[in-house]
């Protein structure tokens, strides 16, 4: 099942590529529908969050209380049966998965068009009021905030105990993800080498290369960039 930008959403055969039923949203849906066990959920247009049996064919519930009907423009991210969303209404919006009533509401004061991310029982998700909020995703109360220079209407990443997330004037920010305090994450203590190893070359010791959880973290870092662009 897929939509981005349209009014439908389509299923399609994994082998052929061919629809095989289109479930009708009601309105324009500006990014992907998001699977959770038996049933996918869409944001859409005309402030609407709306979940589908997991084949397309049933409605399942809609859910319509994000203010002045503003767009829900990011994919939901879901977990705990949890369905989380942001919207151009200035707000993000804890929906239970099952029922589609309304868990938990936290107002920023910007437009909320990055997704957000569930890990560890915590909400993280970006604000283009400049700021990084970390929620408790049972309740919606806010733990803590990270404020920045430039609105953030792009995605993060979180591995390793690190956050990773770039602003829209281009700064990219790692934040240590284990404290109950924003912390910048220290710089790693020795530079990426720059030239190519040579094969057989003897005897001097070469410094110690890039560990598996750097590698993780500069590939996280360019997964943030390219969707900042």
């Amino acid at each position: 099942v897929v939509s981005r930008c349209g009014a439908k959403l389509p299923r399609l055969d994994i082998a052929s590529g061919q629809e095989e039923v289109a479930a009708e949203v009601g309105s324009l849906a500006p990014d992907s529908a998001v699977f959770a066990a038996d049933r996918v959920v869409v944001g859409t247009d005309q402030g609407r969050v709306v979940c589908f049996s997991a084949d397309g064919q049933k409605q399942l519930w809609e859910y319509t209380q994000v203010g002045a009907k503003e767009m829900v423009y990011a994919p939901a991210a879901i977990a705990d049966g949890i369905v989380v969303v942001g919207a151009r209404d200035r707000a993000v919006h804890a929906i239970d998965l099952q029922t589609g009533e309304r868990k938990w509401i936290f107002k920023t004061r910007g437009d909320v068009d990055a997704p957000a991310m569930i890990s560890g029982g915590r909400v993280y998700v970006c604000s283009k009021d400049k700021k990084l909020y970390v929620l408790d995703l049972a309740t919606g109360n806010k733990l803590w905030e990270f404020a920045t220079n430039r609105a953030i209407d792009a995605g993060l990443a979180i591995a390793e105990g690190a956050l990773v997330m770039a602003d829209s004037g281009g700064n990219v920010f790692c934040l240590d993800t284990k404290l109950d305090a924003p912390t910048l994450h220290p710089a790693p203590s020795q530079p990426l080498p720059t030239t190519t190893p040579v094969v057989n070359q003897p005897t001097t010791p070469a410094s110690s290369p890039p560990t598996a959880s750097r590698w993780r973290l500069l590939l996280l870092l360019g997964a943030v960039l390219a969707a900042a662009l």
